[in-house]
């Protein structure tokens, strides 16, 4: 029974992890894709993700400011 407690959860995190990074791929906004998935920060976002913090924020600047 535990384990397939444990089975459950582990598949659920890994459809988790795809759905984010297939919605990265096609480029759906980090924010929106972290507020979805109801991540504390954007930088757990980016963990999952294994895209640098600083990678964000320069992209950040370059959409508003450029």
């Amino acid at each position: 029974m535990q384990r397939a407690i444990i089975s459950r959860i582990l598949t659920l995190m890994l459809l988790e992890e795809v759905m984010q990074i297939a919605c990265w791929a096609r480029g759906v906004n980090l924010a929106l894709i972290s507020k979805a998935l109801e991540h504390s920060s954007l930088a757990v976002t980016t963990q999952y993700l294994d895209i640098d913090v600083e990678e964000v924020i320069d992209n950040l600047r370059e959409f508003f400011f450029y």
